[in-house]
């Protein structure tokens, strides 16, 4: 560890400075051979030029194509200067034992609250910040866009993205290697044992830039603009995206061990929208010539809706090892693929979404249960599709030329169709393989009705 300057503070914890210094753990930028200044060491890019293009050409009447590259990059988090300076011999946690008999009335005051000094210990855990590197995306996009008669367009495009240099701080999974786990792992041993650092426990090696995904998608849309009483939009989506976001070996030092499909993200989207004003009442296709009070009564109804139909969360299928006394050093990870086993049942229900017999628990070249990390894929699997119908009904009631009272009643999943999460996928439990909880991503909503009445003039 580096403290940056040319002597100790006295900010710093005395026992945990002391103990890192009698096992050769801490040392100064001074003697170090680098900047006492910590933005010497963390780094200001000053290159970071993000380019952008675009272009649009109309190829024939009411046809253009569209397209567009740009370099954009990220924002860093602002626990980017807190995990460095948040850190030992600074921060960190003392053991007092105050001594009997203890009189608070004449032993206790706000800024030493207990006698002694304190003790260090419990292998307290310290942060390792990498120098800065930017993350940043390539993002690209061509589209043809036709527009036809009556309102109606249609565009077919495809976009891509290169994320590169990502360091993914506060996603899914392990996204911070510890550098205090060895590798190769002694099941033999439990991991502090074995550990580089054995008067440390975990040293997260925050935002290093380990991570990169690419995006390919295809995107066809239809809309309509509102005539005759008629408007739709249709908008489909089909996206893969593939790429690393967490480590499976927590060392890090197979960064490409967890290359898969991006969690959180349905590779088929669709979302449908409509309003459609009933052919009903005066000058309409029904009914044309009523009465006043009928047309009051059978004129200015309207339907409309969204619906939004996703394909299944990709997910993982894990195993939690049991260690014990013979094998403390036990890992947890993905599962091993049994080969030439399917990965589905004939008929995916909520009791069996995916075969278990597919997995197994991954061994060591002794047959040791938990001995090695899992050869199966990153999220190879896709939990349950989803779908949500919201409609709404409206019927407006003119008064004269200056009043308007609508009468409405809106129904989200109207249908009452359960959406539900991927399915439990750790095959040390009883319940692998089963639909138990409904969905999170994206949020599930029970059926809800809702009334209004408005009034315009």
């Amino acid at each position: 560890m580096v403290v940056f300057g040319s002597a100790d503070t006295s900010s710093a914890s005395p026992q945990y400075l002391t103990l890192l210094q009698n096992n050769n753990l801490v040392t100064l930028s001074s003697s170090a051979g680098i900047s006492n200044n910590p933005f010497a060491y963390l780094g200001r890019p000053d290159k970071n030029i993000a380019p952008r293009f675009g272009f649009a050409y109309q190829l024939m009447s009411n046809t253009v194509i569209r397209g567009a590259f740009g370099l954009y990059f990220n924002l860093l988090p602002a626990s980017y200067m807190g995990e460095m300076f948040g850190n030992l011999p600074y921060t960190a946690s003392l053991t007092y034992t105050n001594t009997t008999p203890y009189n608070a009335a004449t032993t206790f005051t706000m800024n030493a609250p207990f006698t002694g000094s304190g003790s260090a210990g419990g292998r307290p855990g310290a942060n390792a910040e990498h120098a800065l590197v930017t993350p940043y995306t390539e993002e690209y996009n061509l589209a043809l866009e036709h527009q036809f008669g009556r309102g109606l367009d249609v565009r077919v495009g495809y976009v891509g993205q290169h994320n590169l240099k990502q360091n993914n701080y506060g996603g899914n999974g392990n996204y911070a290697p510890n550098l205090n786990f060895a590798d190769p792992f002694d099941i033999t041993k439990t991991a502090a044992a074995q550990a580089p650092y054995p008067l440390l426990g975990t040293i997260p090696y925050n935002l290093a830039p380990l991570f990169h995904s690419t995006m390919n998608s295809l995107q066809v849309g239809a809309h309509k603009q509102y005539t005759n009483g008629i408007a739709f939009s249709a908008e489909y989506q089909w996206t893969r995206v593939l790429g690393t976001e967490n480590v499976e070996d927590p060392s890090g030092k197979y960064p490409q061990d967890s290359y898969g499909p991006i969690g959180g993200i349905t590779p088929d989207v669709l979302q449908l929208s409509y309003s459609y004003a009933l052919p009903f009442g005066k000058g309409k296709g029904l009914f044309a010539n009523p009465g006043e009070l009928a047309n009051k009564v059978i004129g200015g109804w309207e339907i409309s809706g969204v619906v939004d139909a996703q394909s299944g969360q990709p997910f993982s299928v894990s195993y939690t090892a049991t260690p014990s006394s013979q094998y403390p050093g036990l890992v947890s990870g993905r599962a091993n693929r049994v080969a030439g086993v399917s990965l589905y049942p004939g008929n995916k229900t909520r009791a069996q979404w995916f075969n278990p017999a597919a997995f197994s628990a991954p061994t060591n070249a002794g047959g040791i249960a938990g001995g090695a990390y899992g050869t199966s894929g990153y999220d190879m699997l896709t939990g349950p599709r989803f779908q949500d119908w919201d409609m709404n009904l409206k019927k407006n009631i003119p008064w004269g030329d200056h009043y308007n009272v609508q009468l409405r009643a809106d129904s989200f999943n109207i249908f009452n169709h359960p959406n539900f999460n991927p399915p439990n996928s750790n095959i040390s439990n009883s319940n692998v393989g089963t639909v138990t909880a409904i969905s999170g991503t994206p949020s599930y909503q029970a059926r809800t009705m809702e009334f209004a009445v408005k009034s315009n003039f």
